[in-house]
């Protein structure tokens, strides 16, 4: 298996993408393989859009669990057409993008 990025909260692989900490309260994972992905953006944290959300819902976006997020400037919402979007916030923005673009190329 190859990995494409990885950091302390996610990884990419040939597969998907494994978010860590995802699931409250005990911090499970949650896997999205690749097809799953129909489209994502990325976004300013801010005081209003989750830059303090440590953990959970925010609107109708689900943050994992990032102890770091006050200090990153954005954040990737990922339409897995599910009502509830995930929200990632890798520790390399440019090199995750990457990724994505490399994976999800029909978006």
């Amino acid at each position: 298996m190859t990995i494409f990025y990885s950091d302390d909260l996610l990884i990419c692989d040939d597969n998907g993408l494994t978010i860590f900490k995802y699931y409250f309260p005990f911090g499970a994972e949650k896997f999205i393989p690749w097809k799953d992905i129909r489209k994502y953006e990325t976004q300013k944290l801010s005081l209003l859009d989750g830059k303090f959300r440590i953990w959970g819902a925010f609107g109708n976006k689900w943050f994992h669990l990032d102890l770091m997020r006050p200090r990153k400037q954005s954040y990737i919402v990922l339409d897995t057409n599910h009502w509830m979007k995930p929200a990632v916030t890798p520790n390399d923005l440019t090199a995750f993008l990457s990724v994505l673009k490399s994976h999800c190329d029909s978006l």
